[in-house]
């Protein structure tokens, strides 16, 4: 079963794609974690060994395998944000190794 300190390591790696202003809330029993994403989505997810269940969107829960998925399906502030680091990150591999050539 994870723990808080699990889901709260988890998301910092996530911290840059959803509102800052709003923060995050990682509560232990039963295990939920509680964010706002850049487009002003309120996402309460319960976390277990399953994954991450976000509930009630559109009055239905759905079950996702990674907080990675869970962002991609309802925030496009965050597809369009891991698109953009990605391409810098891919952009500045590619000069770093035309620089060794």
């Amino acid at each position: 079963m994870p723990t808080v300190e699990d889901v709260r390591m988890a998301m910092a790696e996530f911290m840059p794609y959803i509102n800052q202003q709003k923060g995050v809330q990682v509560v232990p029993s039963p295990l939920e974690l509680h964010f706002t994403t850049l487009e002003g989505l309120k996402c309460d997810v319960a976390v277990d060994d399953g994954g991450f269940l976000l509930q009630n969107l559109n009055g239905k829960s759905v079950k996702f395998e990674s907080l990675q998925a869970l962002l991609s399906s309802v925030s496009v502030g965050y597809r369009s944000r891991f698109s953009d680091d990605l391409s810098a990150r891919l952009q500045q591999v590619l000069a770093d190794d035309a620089s060794e050539i």
